[in-house]
């Protein structure tokens, strides 16, 4: 079975607030599962994948 994040984790992985985390969860921004309640997990995949996604690559511009 993966591995499951906390909120915790996964804010120190952005490096943003816990309380951040939760306003993203809320707003439905980031992958997570909702085990009851208030209660919501994280796949370490589908944090990698997002974050991926979110990636700004360089543009190569020729040299003259």
């Amino acid at each position: 079975m993966e591995k499951l994040m906390d909120k915790r984790e996964v804010a120190l992985a952005f490096g943003v607030t816990v309380k951040a985390i939760d306003k993203w969860v809320c707003e439905k921004r980031i992958p997570y599962i909702k085990i009851s309640g208030k209660c919501v997990r994280f796949r370490a995949s589908a944090i990698q994948g997002y974050l991926n996604t979110r990636t700004v690559r360089p543009e190569v511009r020729p040299s003259f």
